[in-house]
């Protein structure tokens, strides 16, 4: 943002943040909602106890130093604050998040040390990609400027030696201000992997409560897009610098819609999940919570769902029509269940109300989406005309990322983080295709570019077994989890499922808000194992 910035602009901004900022009270006061009574009672059932599975559940008390209370909450706060500054991924917007995350994953690293194999496997999986970054923002060979190169010329600028470079013979990234932008946020996500394990083994409501911190967010986000769409706003915040080179498909607090979806498909899949979670029995006295919070929920839904499909991303409204879908399917019993229950959460405490009700959500559902159905159509039909123009360049940027890890330099370590910008033009330059990728809009590719098949793979075995404990979990060992718990676990699978299907063709783990929540959805794999029997069935 510049330093000169017109008082119009600053209005504007100011008139965009209140649908913002209100994510963040209603999320807290959704995440907190739990009486500290239960987690003391939590604290003297766990202590000492094993689980059937045969491992030892985390003692509440011992473990739970404040510390690690000031870490878990400002985890939370992560996960607010991230996506709600314009993204935190440029600029001076993306520091809040980088402090915030790091501060959090350090505190909630100072616990004690793995007492099974799991928590030893995982720290080799953070530490190793953490030191082999480091090494590579180190050991830089060169420094590239866009003001190098001339007019017309291909490449469009020159990567210089470094001088002095500290091991010329070993490794190290192609640009060490590219490869330390990376790292200021990776190694938070790192960190923030081991904390949400470490939270989420201690206290399984956080399971519960760091969903509603994604969910309320992303209902923020799309509201805010959704008033943006309504208003003609010619930038986030009715900023216009705050654009990527005067395009007009932002959405929210995202300059790409594509982007946008990825985070609104993770906080639909945690709304879904809140809609069919009892509401807390402590706050039945008010009335507040039992009668209005369910309501609320299913009003953040719809705004996600509608933010999804009027954002313009033909990638996202697929993934959140399977985000649907796939929740329909594996909570079908859930659902019929909360269906029959429901009628509790009204007044009259009839079946009537509850039809009536939902007859009246329904009718506001389908009327929204069929209101904002003209940029789905538009989308598909134009590209539908037009060849679909994207996917050629894509399918190229891939071609060019394969033979660029059939380089003899391309080595256990790869190029480094952040070099696939620089080094990219030099590699494209026999192809057909124009324009400047920072990204490589597959993640995958781009991954194992920048840190060869040792990071690249270590990456892919951390991702993999978050997936594969939470499915464990969820189709084989349901039967030691709470039905809520069980429900939470599948938002958390369906969330990863989409994220990283939209990876392939988009660039969501570039982008630090999301690379941080995606973080939190693997830590929560990760102590997935470590939620059964008592400590399922209290969230």
């Amino acid at each position: 943002m510049s330093e000169h910035q017109p008082a119009l602009c600053h209005y504007h901004l100011l008139q965009g943040l209140p649908s913002s900022l209100a994510g963040f009270k209603i999320a807290f006061m959704e995440a907190t909602r739990q009486s500290s009574s239960q987690d003391k009672r939590r604290s003297r059932s766990s202590r000492g106890r094993r689980t059937k599975g045969g491992s030892r559940a985390t003692s509440g008390t011992n473990e739970w130093s404040p510390a690690r209370t000031v870490g878990a909450m400002l985890l939370m706060a992560s996960l607010i604050i991230g996506p709600l500054f314009a993204g935190s991924y440029y600029d001076h917007w993306r520091w809040p998040l980088i402090v915030t995350s790091s501060l959090a994953g350090l505190l909630l690293a100072l616990g004690p040390r793995p007492r099974q194999w799991q928590g030893w496997c995982l720290l080799v999986l953070l530490l190793v990609p953490a030191l082999q970054g480091l090494w590579m923002w180190y050991n830089a060979w060169g420094e590239f400027s866009h003001s190098v190169g001339g007019k017309g010329e291909t490449p469009w600028w020159r990567i210089m030696p470094r001088d002095q470079q500290p091991f010329p013979e070993q490794p190290g990234s192609a640009d060490q201000a590219e490869a330390l932008d990376r790292l200021s946020y990776i190694l938070p996500c790192l960190a923030v992997v081991w904390g949400t394990r470490e939270v989420v083994r201690s206290r399984p409501q956080w399971v519960g409560r760091l969903a509603a911190c994604i969910f309320w967010t992303g209902a923020a986000v799309a509201l805010l897009g959704l008033i943006q769409r309504q208003t003609g706003a010619e930038g986030i915040f009715w900023n216009k610098e705050l654009t990527t080179y005067g395009s007009t498909l932002f959405f929210g607090t995202y300059r790409s819609p594509g982007i946008a979806t990825s985070f609104l498909n993770i906080a639909l899949a945690m709304g879904l999940a809140l809609l069919l979670r009892p509401t807390s029995r402590e706050s039945t006295t008010t009335g507040i919570q039992r009668h209005f919070l369910p309501l609320l929920r299913t009003g953040g839904v719809l705004v996600i769902l509608v933010g999804v499909i009027t954002a313009g991303s033909k990638a996202g409204m697929v993934l959140g029509v399977l985000t649907l879908l796939l929740w329909a399917i594996m909570n079908r019993r859930a659902i019929g269940r909360k269906f029959h229950d429901a009628s509790a959460s009204f007044f009259g405490h009839r079946p009537l109300e509850r039809n009536i009700t939902l007859a009246v959500v329904l009718i506001i559902a389908v009327l929204s989406l069929l209101s904002y159905a003209g940029t789905m159509y538009q989308r598909w039909e134009g590209a539908q005309e037009s060849g679909y123009p994207t996917i050629q360049p894509r399918l190229t940027v891939n071609a060019i990322q394969l033979e660029m890890m059939q380089d003899p330099t391309w080595r256990a370590a790869g190029f480094g983080p952040g070099s696939f910008y620089p080094l990219f033009p030099y590699f494209a330059v026999d192809h057909d295709i124009t324009g400047r990728y920072v990204y490589s809009h597959n993640d995958y590719l781009q991954t194992f570019v920048e840190w060869g098949w040792l990071g690249g793979g270590l990456m892919a075995c951390l991702i993999a077994a978050a997936v594969i404990f939470l499915c464990r979990e969820i189709f084989l060992r349901k039967k030691r989890h709470g039905r809520s718990m069980t429900v939470m676990l599948r938002a958390y699978l369906i969330a990863l499922t989409s994220i990283l299907i939209h990876s392939t063709v988009d660039f969501p783990m570039q982008i630090e808000s999301i690379a941080i929540t995606f973080a939190v959805l693997l830590g929560v794999g990760w102590a997935a194992a470590d939620l059964g029997d008592e400590a399922g069935r209290k969230i």
